[in-house]
Formats: structure tokens, sequence, C-alpha cells
């Protein structure tokens, strides 16, 4: 891209069935969310909601903190092979002790479809994992580096 282009206000991914999309736009400067759709049995397009509340609750327990500063990313990033989205998740209250500017980022992992393949209502939250301090460190260089 060079400097006259400039990047879309949102990014659309799609999964490989074309049933489910998640969208994801930055909500204010550096901060990005999102949301998902599916389209049910009766050819209906319908939003699954995503659980914050429970996964910012793991997250916060994880992180050893009892309030968030409310201001993060919790941004669609992937779908996986079996149908479930990734999300990233910073927050800027979730920080490495002695490095305060770095933040700690989380990977939760959401089911969007009920057994009987239409959108759940609610995603469900299968599973959480902090990445690694080298892991972000990596993106974060990888993001750095002029295309």
């Amino acid at each position: 891209m060079d400097s006259t282009e400039t990047e879309p206000p949102f990014d659309v991914l799609w999964r490989t069935d074309s049933k489910y999309f998640a969208i994801k736009w930055e909500e204010t400067r550096g901060w990005m969310t999102g949301t998902v759709y599916g389209i049910s049995k009766d050819g209906h397009w319908v939003e699954v909601k995503m659980p914050e509340d429970k996964y910012e609750n793991a997250i916060k327990k994880i992180g050893g903190i009892s309030n968030l500063y409310g201001k993060g990313c919790d941004s669609p990033v992937q779908w996986l092979p079996n149908g479930d989205l990734d999300l990233e998740f910073v927050d800027r209250n979730l920080v490495y002790e002695h490095e305060g500017d770095f933040e700690k980022e989380f990977v939760v992992s959401l089911r969007v479809e009920a057994r009987n393949g239409n959108p759940l209502r609610m995603a469900k939250v299968v599973s959480i994992r902090q990445k690694s301090k080298d892991e972000v460190n990596k993106e974060l260089q990888a993001n750095d580096t002029p295309k």
C-alpha cells in the first residue's frame, strides 16, 4: 500500500463454507472490535453475540487484575478448520510487569454454530490462551516492518 492509499474502514473474514463471516473495525484509534453473522437454516443472516462478560472475566483472572481499562481490542482474527473463530483480546490494564507499555495478548476461541447447523444466539467460549511474550514481540516486529 503506498502513501496515497487508505486502509479500508473494516475487514471481513469469511468462514470457508461461507455460512459465517466476521467483521472487524477500528472502534477508536488503534483499538479494534468485531461481530459475527451466520446464515440460519431458513436462509436469514443473524448476529452471533459475543460472550464478552465470560471471556473478559476469565482474562481478568488469568491476568491477575480486577478491572479492565475498557478500551481494548477483541478482534476476530481467523476461522479455525473446525469452524470455530479466534479473537485477539488486548487491554491497556493487561501489561507485563516492568514493561508498562508492552501489553499481554490473549487468543479466545469461540464456537458460533449449534450442532443442528444454526448460528448460536451467543457464542460459547471454547478456550482462552495467553500468547507468550516472544510471540507478541515477533508479531509487533513483523507489523513494524515496511511492506
